[in-house]
């Protein structure tokens, strides 16, 4: 089904749709999900462990622009599912099975449900092998916090005053360890104590090494500057 009338009208329809998501202001997966009546577009967004929230926009809209103001607030308390409708000016791209006027919805939303469900306990179970590794390795770091988060797939965490994250990156890639550093995160590019961890990508063992390599890597350059 052809659901734009030009080439140059979905362009322009998605080049803006594009510039929306990007506004949100939050963490987000994008995705495709294959159904019988064609491959589904949805935004990913807030922690996998909370109750999952299946979003649907209305008719004539796309979830770029219908979240744009509250996809904050809804991801701090759900896992947000955000979903472009079949046949409307999103990203979903209907099939040959898809007709709008015998259009079974119900057939599609559980099509939806069924390819998301192990996504959707994969990430709650990364995310929480990650705060246990933290739990066990870095309670050995005085001052260290690390915050259980409600939304996105990353882990923020906050060593002790004195430490340099920017600094401390060449020990951690010697040690085939990677983090965010904080600074990229601030607009006045300080050094900072902060860092950002994923727990998108690795299998959960892998999390596992990660986190405790981290720790030795802190001990490593806590020692070399004096701070342990």
């Amino acid at each position: 089904m052809k659901v734009f009338k030009s080439e140059k009208r979905k362009a322009a329809v998605l080049e803006s749709y594009d510039k929306l998501a990007s506004s949100w202001g939050v963490d987000k997966e994008e995705r495709y999900v294959e159904t019988r009546f064609g491959k589904t577009h949805v935004f990913l967004a807030g922690d996998p462990s909370n109750q999952p929230l299946l979003m649907f926009h209305g008719v004539g809209d796309n979830s770029a622009v219908m979240w744009l103001l509250n996809i904050q607030v809804l991801s701090q308390h759900f896992y947000c599912i955000a979903v472009d409708t079949l046949g409307g000016p999103g990203k979903s791209e209907p099939n040959e099975h898809y007709n709008k006027k015998e259009f079974n919805d119900v057939d599609w939303i559980n099509d939806l449900v069924e390819q998301l469900k192990p996504g959707i306990e994969l990430y709650r179970g990364k995310k929480d092998t990650m705060i246990r590794a933290l739990n066990e390795h870095f309670s050995e770091i005085k001052g260290a916090k690390w915050v259980d988060p409600e939304g996105g797939l990353f882990v923020w965490v906050t060593l002790p005053q004195g430490f340099d994250t920017i600094g401390m990156f060449d020990v951690a890639k010697a040690k085939n360890v990677y983090y965010i550093p904080g600074e990229a995160f601030s607009i006045e590019k300080t050094p900072s104590t902060s860092m950002r961890l994923s727990f998108c990508l690795p299998p959960e063992e892998r999390i596992v090494e990660g986190v405790r390599r981290l720790k030795d890597v802190i001990a490593q350059y806590g020692r070399e500057k004096g701070l342990m």
